[in-house]
């Protein structure tokens, strides 16, 4: 219940881990993203540059492991704002490079596999069913 402290200023925390990857990204571009990912929620965006900051290689292509769907969200904005270096993660169980959000086994996935995963044989008459909207 106690407020997480940081007096650092997020986009300096980010623009750094970012330059590290890319030299020449522009602290504009990385700051207008940061605000646009967690606009209203400054203690959402401090969150995500600690995240970001425990493991920089969430914006190399490891995004499946991010513990917050907003650092998803940042990097795809980055990838869009056409920084160089950042990469947009695949699902890590089809390996397609989709929009992952959904929670799985410690990995976010896309919907397609999370859907997968709810599926399994009805004892009576065999079909595959989806368990998620069962009655």
């Amino acid at each position: 219940m106690c407020p997480d402290t940081d007096d650092r200023d997020p986009v300096a925390v980010v623009h750094e881990l970012i330059t590290a990857i890319a030299p020449g990204a522009d602290r504009d571009v990385i700051s207008g993203t940061l605000r646009h990912t967690a606009p209203q929620r400054p203690t959402y965006r401090q969150r995500l540059v600690w995240a970001l900051e425990e493991n920089p290689r969430l914006l190399t292509g490891e995004g499946c492991l991010a513990p917050h769907r907003a650092i998803l969200r940042f990097i795809d904005l980055l990838h869009e704002a056409g920084v160089a270096g950042i990469v947009r993660p695949a699902c890590p169980r089809c390996h397609r490079v989709v929009r992952i959000d959904k929670p799985l086994d410690g990995q976010r996935v896309c919907r397609n596999c999370i859907a997968k995963s709810r599926i399994e044989e009805c004892i009576r008459c065999g079909a595959n069913r989806d368990t998620s909207c069962s009655s």
